[in-house]
């Protein structure tokens, strides 16, 4: 199918997100709020939230945000942030992606993934990708058949 096709021609950029990609994060991540089970927010973020969500990334470099960039606009993000406070926790990070619903089926949660995991392992010290129970109308794959497994039991 032509249609099919074309959509998948267009080429994704993932790269090191800019303070002139906050509009399209803020824009991905409140429909995520509004519209879907994959975020623990109940109401969308204020700009001055996202304004320091941003910050604190910015001034920790083992906490980077990433974009994918399609068609001239954000289509989706990733990020790694601190997993919990406790100085056990020091060298563990959680990743975090949202794509766009317009750019689903696509590939590029995969792509953000794989940039992520990538910082992390320049970053961390131990890269250990682990299956979340977060409904995903994406179907996204798991990192894992053994851990799928668990999940779905």
């Amino acid at each position: 199918d032509d249609l099919v096709s074309a959509r998948f021609e267009a080429e994704v950029i993932v790269r090191a997100a800019t303070e002139a990609d906050l509009p399209g994060i803020h824009r991905i991540h409140s429909a995520a709020v509004l519209e879907t089970t994959a975020t623990w927010d109940e109401v969308p973020w204020s700009w001055e939230e996202r304004l320091a969500w941003w910050h604190e990334h910015q001034e920790d470099r083992t906490t980077p945000v990433f974009v994918a960039e399609c068609e001239g606009e954000v289509a989706g993000f990733s990020y790694l942030s601190w997993y919990r406070p406790k100085i056990g926790y020091r060298f563990t990070r959680e990743d975090t992606v949202y794509v766009d619903p317009r750019y689903h089926r696509r590939g590029i949660g995969l792509l953000l993934v794989g940039r992520v995991v990538e910082a992390a392992a320049q970053i961390v010290k131990t890269v250990e990708p682990k299956l979340l129970p977060l409904p995903n109308t994406a179907r996204a794959l798991p990192p894992c058949p053994r851990e799928a497994a668990l999940a779905l039991a």
